[in-house]
């Protein structure tokens, strides 16, 4: 499986106005929100537009904490604090405020259509030069949702659309819908599974991994605006699940044309009826038009037939989309987080560090991810090597453990002098390093 692949996609004037989301009777509120689910459980959508937490639908869990998180550049979309107004809501959906990620603008709507969760993720590249960037969609279920029917992106495989029907303990059939085959379109996901084997996403040993749509090398032109589309939903019937996922209209539900062209995971058609996104004003209904609505019907005046008006398309279940003006630009994340530093001794038993280890605890004043390195120099050598590095840690704000181990052998080759650098990165990519020294006794 590829998964870098790049892909090149036509640009949209910086001048021009981004076509954004915005719900009509809207109103500012906090962004965790449960959302109407099937069944009059509800959707806990939390404050970066993942779920919070499982739904209950007939007896049956509906995937798991997380499912739904983003990801640019290995960062998590930010979640917003609890500010009583940063999120713009209506009973039906939530829209989350332009964050800044690496080098793009992003920002999320997760709303309820057609009786389903949608998340519109939008990205705008506000620099002066081409952006690459590997998005993320995350895929978590329970471990009972057991996949039973699928079209997947599996290289033997054809099938053009993305979706999958899963069955748990319960009477309930969940289903996710991720866009099209990249055999139909460039900006396709890549399925990756978090089992044994990354291009399966089969149960193992009785439970089913999560996964993730993994978006490779996506190349941004200045001023681009590009958005990916998912869905996840659930019914009490294999077959109606089934129905629903392979539904390509409902996904496209209330969105403008703008919007709707702008949604690179998905065919140039989705509707089917012959018109492209790019001109169809319709995207959720299959007309024949030229704008892609309703057919336009032939009324005889006596002096020939001349086309009628062409009608207005039927209501939609979820409100229009609008294109509000264009989204101010915001100041970009510069400030590298601060790093508190506690339970790292100045000195430290040499049984210890090759026993337990340290148990230093970190944590920022902002979400961050931490990573540790211990260097050392050789007795007798003035140059020294880095002996120990940490994996990062989760991007969060909370103090964290990391815990800094080190083989005997080696240790006992060292000066009793050890230097750790403590490295934190935010979520906008600033950096800042912090070292201490800590000085090893028998």
């Amino acid at each position: 499986m590829n998964h870098r692949r790049t892909i090149a996609l036509a640009a949209v004037a910086v001048a021009a106005a981004v076509p954004a989301l915005a719900p009509t009777g809207a109103h500012a509120a906090p962004c965790a929100k449960d959302l109407p689910a099937p069944g009059g459980d509800t959707w806990d959508v939390t404050r970066d537009g993942s779920l919070g937490s499982s739904t209950s639908v007939d007896n049956g869990m509906n995937f798991a904490n997380d499912h739904g998180k983003l990801l640019v550049q290995g960062n998590a979309y930010p979640q917003i604090e609890d500010a009583e107004d940063a999120c713009t809501t209506t009973a039906t959906s939530v829209r989350f405020p332009v964050r800044q990620v690496g080098n793009l603008q992003v920002s999320r709507e997760v709303s309820v259509v057609g009786g389903r969760l949608r998340w519109i993720d939008t990205f705008v590249n506000q620099g002066e030069q081409s952006e690459g960037s590997f998005l993320r969609f995350d895929i978590n279920v329970t471990g009972s949702q057991h996949l039973i029917d699928r079209e997947m992106i599996w290289p033997e495989e054809t099938h053009s659309d993305t979706w999958t029907v899963h069955k748990n303990e319960g009477g309930s059939f969940p289903f996710i819908q991720g866009g099209v085959h990249k055999q139909y379109t460039p900006g396709s996901p890549t399925l990756i599974s978090s089992g044994s084997d990354i291009s399966r996403w089969f149960p193992e040993n009785g439970v089913q991994p999560d996964a993730r749509y993994a978006y490779g090398a996506i190349e941004f032109e200045p001023g681009q605006v590009v958005r990916l589309l998912h869905t996840s939903g659930t019914t009490t019937s294999a077959a109606d699940s089934r129905a629903a996922a392979t539904d390509r209209l409902t996904p496209f539900t209330g969105l403008s044309k703008d919007v709707a062209s702008t949604i690179v995971n998905w065919g140039d058609d989705p509707d089917g009826d012959g018109v492209g996104k790019a001109d169809d004003a319709c995207p959720a209904f299959k007309g024949q038009a030229p704008k892609g609505c309703f057919a336009a019907n032939k009324v005889d005046t006596g002096g020939g037939a001349t086309p009628a008006p062409e009608p207005q398309p039927a209501p939609q279940t979820a409100p229009p989309v609008v294109a509000p003006p264009v989204i101010p630009p915001v100041a970009r994340d510069t400030k590298a987080p601060r790093i508190r530093v506690a339970k790292l001794p100045r000195s430290a038993k040499r049984s210890l560090l090759t026993g337990r280890g340290l148990a230093a605890r970190i944590g920022c004043d902002e979400a961050c991810t931490i990573r540790v390195q211990v260097k050392g120099r050789a007795r007798g050598k003035r140059k020294t090597s880095t002996i120990l590095t940490t994996k990062p840690t989760r991007s969060t704000k909370a103090t964290r453990t990391v815990r800094l181990k080190l083989a005997g052998r080696r240790l006992k080759r060292l000066a009793p002098r050890l230097t750790v650098v403590i490295t934190a990165t935010d979520a906008a990519g600033n950096r800042r390093s912090v070292t201490r020294v800590v000085r090893v006794r028998r």
